[in-house]
């Protein structure tokens, strides 16, 4: 097969949080369990955050909303925090970790191949 030449691809910032946004928030319900777990417990903290995104998809409600109204959301999360943590460019998950071993076994790599 010939190698055919790849179309640019263009960077468009704001395409980006578009699609970030489709979720309505969903995308960041790892953020939330997380950092509800500190308080409630890891196995709590996913079923309050479960339940609030099943919820929003079924009853097509906002899941900040249902967030929001939660009890045990509310009893460890302002308002605030909440918003901060459906802020989906202030969390990148284990990224930066799986970043750093990839690295780490590409330089031990390359030392062997030198």
């Amino acid at each position: 097969m010939e190698n055919q030449p790849t179309a640019a691809r263009v960077v468009d910032p704001e395409r980006m949080r578009q699609n970030l946004d489709l979720s309505g928030g969903l995308i960041m319900s790892e953020a939330l369990m997380l950092e509800l777990g500190k308080t409630l417990g890891r196995q709590q903290a996913h079923d309050v955050i479960y339940e609030a995104a099943q919820a929003a998809v079924v009853e097509g409600r906002a899941f900040r909303d249902l967030l929001s109204e939660s009890e045990d959301v509310q009893a460890h999360l302002t308002p605030e925090r909440i918003e901060a943590l459906l802020d989906p460019t202030q969390y990148t998950g284990v990224c930066a970790l799986l970043a750093e071993r990839e690295a780490k076994r590409a330089r031990a790599v390359a030392r062997e191949l030198a």
